[in-house]
């Protein structure tokens, strides 16, 4: 794991790098059942949910970098652009999955902003077909593909205020 931050001017450039690794027999619930929800494109409101099996057979390791730029334009709006990418390898899966993501931020006060953001993520290998859609195949088992999209465009409006 690194990262590294350099600031010029108004501009802060990141990076960083993770490599995570989990042996067989991990369990991300501590015993518990993960579930996803599919949620519908048209109606906005969970269709199906699937059980994840929480606990990973064999081996599993993610390849996991961010590169991108905050830049101050004024003392109020803060742009930011920046792309992930992850590469997970496991016994019989490979995958890519790599994003793209910019933010519009404009800071009312110390404590509150407003936000517009916009993101592009696409997945490759075994990760194809993640992204669902009217067809998604909620039911898929292990070796099943998923016959859901490979990309997906995200906007998100917003209003924060920390406490």
């Amino acid at each position: 794991m690194g990262g590294v931050k350099l600031t010029l001017g108004n501009a802060d450039l990141f990076a960083n790098y993770l490599h995570s690794s989990r042996e067989g027999g991990f369990d991300s619930s501590n015993g518990g059942t993960d579930t996803a929800s599919i949620t519908s494109m048209t109606s906005g409101l969970p269709s199906a949910a699937v059980a994840i099996n929480s606990v990973f057979a064999t081996h599993r390791s993610d390849d996991f970098g961010t590169l991108g730029v905050n830049y101050r334009l004024t003392p109020a709006w803060i742009l930011t652009a920046a792309g992930m990418y992850d590469h997970t390898h496991a016994n019989e899966f490979s995958g890519s999955r790599a994003t793209f993501y910019s933010v519009a931020d404009y800071l009312l006060s110390k404590r509150t902003d407003v936000y517009v953001a916009a993101a592009y993520e696409h997945v490759s290998g075994n990760w194809s077909g993640l992204f669902g859609n009217a067809t998604t195949n909620a039911q898929a088992t292990a070796g099943t593909a998923l016959n859901g999209r490979n990309d997906q465009v995200s906007a998100l409006v917003g209003l924060r205020h920390k406490f």
